[in-house]
This record gives C-alpha cells, structure tokens and sequence, in this order.
C-alpha cells in the first residue's frame, strides 16, 4: 500500500515541478523583455539626444529609423521619412549616397567623413556643410543587413576655421606691414629732417627752395601712409582715455556732414546713457571719417548714412564664434549705409591693406585696414555685414569700463622752437637717423654726445664726468634696448632727463608697452620743429627759454 502510494504521488510532484520550471522560464523572459525593453528604451534616448543626424536603412535601401535631428536636417516632421529610399531623402546627393550605401553593404565595411554641402532648408535658406559616415549595422548571426547613416553639420566649424585662417593672414600682413613702416619711417626722419634743414640754410629766393619743399611734402604723404600702415599692424602710438562715444559721433557730425556730402543723409541713433570706454579719440573720430567716406563712396547716387550706439553684452557663444573675442560688457557703434553692397569675395579682404575696388589713382586701399587696426589695439573688434544691392553695416565693439568719468585728451601746446645750451645724449641705432638728430640739436646750441646703443651709451656715461641735461634714446636696439637702458641710466645717474623715441608702439616680453605711459615719447618720422619744441617742452622746468 505504501508503494502504490508512493507511485501515485510520483506524477503529482512531477506536475509540480513543471509547473515551477514553465513558472521559472516565464520570468526569465520577462525579465528578459524588460531588460531588452530598457536597452531598447536607451538606445532611442541616445539616439534622440545624440546632436548629429541619424537614419537606419533596410536592405532595399528604404528608411526604417530616423532622429529628431534627421528630421530637423532634411527640414520636415519625421513621419512621412520612414519608409523614404535614399533618393527620396536626399536626392541633391542620391547618386554618391547610393553608391556608398550599396560598397557598405557589399563589403560590410564603414565609409566615413565624406564632406557634402548644400542648401539648408527654410528659414536659413543658405549654403551649409556637413560631413556622411556610412556603416553598417550588425544584429547577431547572420548580419541583418542594415545600413546606418549619420550626418554632422559644419558649417559653423568651416565658418570658424575661415574666421581663424583670416584672423592668421592678417596677423602675418600686420607683422610685414609693422616692420616695413618701422624701417621707412627712420628713413623718412632723416628725409624730413635734412629738407628741413636745407630750407633753413638756403634763401627765400633761392630756386632750390621749391624743389626742397616738394621733397618734405612728398615725405609727410609717405609718413601718412606709415603711420596708416601701423595702424593697420596695431603698433601705433595711442593716448588712450575714458571715453563717451556719444560725445564723439556728436561732435565729429558736423564735419561729417561736409564729408559725406548734401546728397547723403546722416542719421544718428544714440543710446543714452552709454557706458564708457577707454580709446585714444583722435583715433576714434579717425575710424568714423574712414567709414564715412568708405560708405560715401558705396552710394553713388546719394543715400543715407545711419550712426548708432548702444550698450550689449557679448556672451560665451558670441565670443566662441568670434575668435580673439572676450565675454562681457561692450559699447557698440554701428555705421550703416544703404549703398552697393558687397560680395562675399570682397567682404573676405576689405580689412587688407592696398585692397581697394576703387579705380587706379582714387584710393590707397588703407582706409578700413586703419579702421581695423585701432579698433584691435583699442582692444575691441569689428564686423562687417552687407549683401550686393542692400548696403553695408559696420559693427566696433569696444570693452566698457566701469566706473570711469569720460575725459577729453590733453591739448598739446604750441611751442615756439628755441636756441637752448647743455648737454644732451643721442642714443640711436640708425646711422642715418642719430646723424640728423645730432645736427638739429647742434644748430639749436646744444653739446651732443653719439651712442648707438645702449651698453655704448652706459659707457660714454659712465666715463663723462659732464652732466646730462637730456638722454634721447630710441626703444628698440641691439645690444640693449631703451628700457634697459633708462632703468640703468637711473642707476647710475638719478634724476636724468629722457625722451624716447621710435617709429612705432613697441612691447616688451611682460607685454608693456614701451615707453611706459608717463614717459616723454616722440614719435618717428619727425620734423626739425617738432623735435625741437619736444626737447623744450622736456627741458623748459630747467632750463629757461632763451631768445633765438
């Protein structure tokens, strides 16, 4: 009986333990549809956030899957793609997209970075770039033959590299264009200073006298242009003060005004208040005029000309897409005209020097290349928006400088040149220049001593037992620069009288500017008159004006 018992219990327990195993099994694959379900769940997350363009084809080349971002790309709701063939989808670029998908899939072997541009869709409506990878997708054994596409814009990329390549040739033409008016403008002192000193010496009715004027004339036309040239390298010599823009544009108006013409209409748009910024104002009014008569120029049959201000903030985006730019407060002054426009081709070089589509004779090509360039070494930038046919509008962002009270730029006194007597050091590397330099001080009265250098000048100080009214250095020499040597002159004789000077702005390895601001300076190329009211301007607290 216990044996019958026991068999009959035998398919019970059996049944049983069937059940636990069917029971096991189910969650098990439920669990497994879950944990699928969850990965399926991220992938689309991913897929969904990735920020490029993604699309999954079948084997007939039709799409079964497309991202938000596709979708954004094509310029469409994502719906009506699925099902699409690579035709439908692109067909601008059916052709090279058809047979990268039909190699892939041949080959199960990924095409990747294949750089495509065209027209995005409305509203930009303008020419974009992106780059095609190709690959294909793999599903357990055997390969399901899919074919994954993923698109990545860029454009803004190709627009930063461009930025970037245009910021690097102008920083390479500067460098050229700095150090060919450095070494002009020591040619144009000794130029200026020697025509000056023929026409001292040769009589009013001398016929010489004419031909040696034309010769300083033609001079101060070529320092014009050096000093345009500087302007454009950054390395001119400014005088920098707090600064209300507004007070600019109104004053400089009327002179506008007569330059742009009756046939021109000015308008100004002011923001009040404006915040102040920091910049030399002769040269802002500079960049104004240059602008001015550029926009004259682009309207030939009369227009308007519109000049605004306004305080903004530049954020983190604006300065990423605008290389050498800084976030934070800004001043903008905008100069907009209604005139011919320009090309896109054109637009790319009009900050170059010599570059001008003007006529052979009617421009020196110099005009915004200045432009440029003071607003860079004013620590701002510019942009430039036009079209062919709609005008043009310039942009200058300069820093704001908080808490700062605008002041006007000193006035320079108008010094009468002197006979005067003492002893003054001429250290100057150029032969020519110390030559002429040494001349003019001479004629004036003067006890010259020569250095070309400053170790050779620290020599003939230190064996001189005369003492030195005035120490005239350059800045920029062999051996020892004007820096050194002024701190070493200090040294050795507290007290002394310097002036420097130098064809351009120069800075040291710890980014100062030479001279330091508080410095005597005199800038090269120089007339006789100048250099010699300079000398008395730095003299005159030791010693009086005597009678010439």
């Amino acid at each position: 009986m216990d044996r019958q018992a026991t068999d009959a219990a035998t398919p019970g327990r059996e049944r049983g333990e069937s059940s636990l195993r069917l029971e096991r099994m189910e969650r098990l694959a439920e669990g497994a549809a879950l944990e699928r379900d969850a990965a399926l769940g991220l992938v689309d997350a991913v897929l969904e956030s990735v920020p490029a363009a993604f699309a999954l084809f079948d084997r007939t080349f039709r799409v079964t899957r497309v991202n938000a971002a596709m979708a954004s790309f094509i310029g469409g709701p994502r719906t009506p793609l699925l099902g699409l063939t690579v035709r439908e989808l692109m067909p601008a670029h059916a052709t090279a997209l058809e047979e990268i998908l039909e190699r892939v899939a041949s080959t199960r072997s990924p095409t990747i970075n294949v750089e495509m541009s065209d027209q995005a869709p409305a509203p930009a409506d303008e020419e974009r770039y992106w780059i095609a990878s190709v690959f294909p997708v793999e599903r357990g054994a055997p390969a399901s033959g899919a074919i994954g596409l993923v698109i990545v814009d860029t454009t803004e990329r190709r627009a930063l590299e461009g930025q970037l390549l245009q910021a690097q040739k102008m920083e390479a033409v500067g460098r050229l264009a700095g150090g060919i008016a450095h070494d002009f403008n020591n040619m144009l002192t000794a130029v200026m200073s020697y025509s000056d000193l023929l026409l001292q010496d040769l009589a009013l009715s001398d016929p010489r006298r004419e031909d040696v004027a034309e010769i300083a004339s033609a001079a101060r036309r070529a320092a014009s242009l050096t000093r345009q040239l500087l302007a454009f390298s950054r390395q001119q010599i400014l005088q920098p003060w707090p600064l209300d823009l507004n007070l600019t544009v109104t004053e400089i108006e009327k002179m506008l005004g007569r330059l742009i013409g009756a046939d021109v209409e000015l308008v100004t748009r002011l923001e009040l208040p404006l915040g102040i910024v920091k910049a030399d104002p002769g040269q802002i009014e500079q960049v104004l005029m240059n602008l001015a008569v550029n926009a004259r120029d682009a309207m030939v049959n009369g227009g308007r000309l519109t000049i605004e201000t306004a305080n903004i903030h530049l954020d983190e985006h604006y300065a990423r897409s605008h290389p050498g730019t800084k976030p934070g407060a800004y001043v903008a002054m905008s100069v907009s005209d209604t005139g011919s426009g320009m090309t896109p081709e054109v637009r790319m070089r009009i900050f170059e020097p010599f570059f001008t589509t003007k006529d052979r004779g009617k421009g020196t090509g110099l005009g915004l290349s200045t432009v440029y360039g003071i607003v860079k070494q004013s620590g701002g930038h510019i942009t430039v928006h036009s079209e062919p046919g709609h005008g043009t509008t310039f942009r200058i962002y300069l820093p704001r400088v908080d808490g700062a009270v605008p002041v006007m730029a000193p006035a320079g006194r108008a010094v009468p040149a002197y006979r005067g007597s003492g002893v003054i050091l001429v250290v100057e590397d150029d032969a020519a220049v110390r030559t002429v330099v040494s001349r003019i001080l001479r004629t004036s009265g003067y006890v010259v001593l020569e250095a070309s250098n400053g170790a050779e000048a620290l020599r003939i100080s230190d064996d001189s037992a005369t003492a030195l009214d005035l120490v005239i250095t350059d800045i920029v020499m062999p051996e020892m620069g004007g820096r050194e040597f002024a701190r070493r002159l200090r040294e050795q004789r507290p007290g002394t009288r310097l002036l420097f000077m130098s064809g351009y702005a120069e800075y040291d390895a710890t980014d100062k500017p030479l001279p330091p601001d508080d410095a005597p300076f005199i800038e090269k190329p120089f007339t006789m008159e100048a250099l010699g009211n300079k000398v008395r301007e730095v003299l005159e607290p030791r010693s009086p004006a005597a009678p010439r």
